[in-house]
């Protein structure tokens, strides 16, 4: 009964897996968000209208399906969904002739449709014809053009980075263009304008020549407050502040208001907008020298150099960031770079020396020798390994190791099978416990003139490694013979793992001990 049913869902899913396959390649996913512009003004003309007749709400979605058909039809035939249907229409619309007719639906069709709703009454009396309906159509062609420029970006290196002078220019923008919508209708705008703050989008689009001459001059006003936020940041504090310091900052910014204030305010009146007696200037009047300007001027100033310091600080502590970690990873890489040099060496003498006496032993050492280099290659540049692959590189090196000194030294090697058995939940800095492995071959066994031993073992509760390392040393052992290896493990500890390790090294007359403990991933 189960695998019955089992049977039956799977091939039910398999049917909607072939029913969505096939939508995707009958629908256009360039046409769908555009039955939002049908849907919503459908649904807010039946709440305005009072009608809970169904049959009224779907003979205004048909009619607003065909009201808004030139969108859906060139969406259709330029979407890339359908990119076969076109060849079989024959229809190729090269980049110059889609624009052009994208300019026509989105552009000239709206203002064809209101002119003619002003001129013909009874058009004008059809509930869909609306301008809130070509509002939603727009909003939507902008997001799925945006979306298109976002895609496209993914694929192509961003170098455009955007910065609070795009976001505070793009600020006067808005501005700009909220306040020429509201001024585009109005006879006396400056006057006005404290009264009726309403947007009308009919009566915007009417006097688009007074919304087009108003949005230059209110974008040239705004531009002026930017400048000096501009100037401030980029002259005063990021030249004179950071070079001469705050005491000739205030001086220069002082002088700086004094000299420009006048200037920008007549610069603002010369504008037609404040030819009456009311200007858009702080002081409202005609006088540029009135002291409301200059402490505007000085207010802005003010106001955008905490958040100017601010940003500074913040930026030169990315940037610092940025390039201590950079360094901390070349660091690293250079540190890895010294691992291994010299034992590779007398491995390859001592082939050398198996392959003349035609030894068994040879294509064994030349496999885990090959593996060695792999692991160095491939796997000692990562940032963390499985603790299996780490412990078979130290296996390889102590098999290697061992043909070469067994006639003088000892092993003792232990492996817990305990962390053998679950060190695929665990990972570790590549590259790290071999350093001790090498220090105690370099400075203890290999210098030995009388037998040594070598005693590794390797073990692990939960998250935390212990790994102890010890070997024989001649009486004439000195500490300062430890050269880098121990130094450079040190430091690779302290940039990688910083307070997540111990380490403790006891150096006795005939034996060096060290002992590490980590907490891995």
């Amino acid at each position: 009964m189960h695998l019955l049913t089992g049977s039956r869902h799977k091939s039910i899913a398999e049917k909607l897996n072939k029913l969505i396959t096939s939508l995707n390649g009958v629908f256009n996913w360039q046409v769908w968000p555009f039955t939002v512009a049908i849907l919503a003004p459908a649904l807010m003309i039946t709440n305005q209208a009072g009608h809970s007749d169904w049959w009224y709400f779907v003979v205004l979605l048909l009619q607003l399906t065909l009201f808004i058909s030139p969108v859906l039809v060139f969406k259709n035939f330029t979407g890339k969904q359908n990119s076969k249907l076109n060849s079989k229409l024959n229809i190729q619309l090269n980049k110059k002739l889609t624009i052009l007719c994208w300019c026509l639906v989105f552009l000239g069709y709206p203002l064809l449709v209101l002119i003619l709703e002003n001129n013909l009454p009874e058009l004008a009396a059809l509930p869909f014809i609306q301008l809130e309906t070509f509002v939603f159509i727009w909003i939507i062609e902008a997001s799925l053009l945006f979306n298109k420029w976002l895609q496209s970006r993914q694929k192509k290196p961003l170098r455009f980075k955007f910065t609070l002078d795009h976001g505070l220019f793009a600020l006067t923008l808005i501005f700009s263009l909220f306040w020429a919508a509201v001024f585009a209708p109005l006879n006396d705008p400056i006057i006005e304008s404290g009264h009726n703050m309403v947007i009308d989008l009919k009566l915007v689009i009417f006097h688009w020549d007074n919304f087009l001459i108003y949005w230059a001059q209110i974008q040239l006003t705004y531009s002026i407050i930017f400048a000096y936020y501009y100037i401030n940041r980029h002259i005063l504090v990021n030249k004179v502040m950071a070079r001469y310091g705050i005491f000739n900052y205030l001086w220069f910014t002082a002088l700086f208001i004094l000299f420009s204030y006048p200037l920008a305010a007549q610069l603002v009146l010369w504008l037609p907008l404040n030819s009456g007696e009311h200007t858009m200037i702080i002081s409202e009047n005609q006088n540029p020298f009135d002291w409301q300007n200059g402490s505007f001027a000085l207010a802005v100033m003010l106001t955008s150099l905490p958040v100017i310091l601010a940003l500074e600080w913040a930026q030169k502590s990315q940037q610092l960031a940025e390039m201590e970690k950079q360094n901390i990873h070349t660091e690293l890489l250079l540190l890895q770079q010294q691992i291994n040099p010299h034992f590779l060496f007398n491995t390859l003498n001592n082939l050398y020396s198996l392959c003349l006496t035609k030894s068994e032993k040879a294509p064994e050492l030349v496999q885990q020798l090959a593996s060695l280099l792999r692991f160095v290659v491939y796997k000692g540049g990562q940032k963390t390994v499985p603790l299996s692959e780490e412990v078979q590189y130290l296996r390889d090196y102590l098999d290697l190791q061992q043909v070469r000194v067994s006639n003088k030294c000892q092993f003792e090697v232990d492996f817990e099978e305990e962390s053998a058995d679950s060190e695929t939940n665990i990972n570790i800095t590549p590259l790290l416990l071999i350093i001790l492995i090498e220090n105690a071959f370099k400075h203890g066994v290999e210098p030995s003139l009388e037998d040594a031993w070598l005693k590794v073992k390797l073990s692990r509760q939960g998250n935390t490694l212990k790994f102890y390392c010890g070997n024989s040393v001649e009486s004439n052992y000195k500490p300062s013979q430890l050269g880098i290896g121990l130094e450079n493990l040190q430091r690779r500890l302290a940039l990688i793992y910083e307070d997540k390790y111990s380490l403790k090294i006891n150096h006795e007359q005939h034996a060096f001990h060290v002992h590490l403990t980590l907490e891995c991933q």
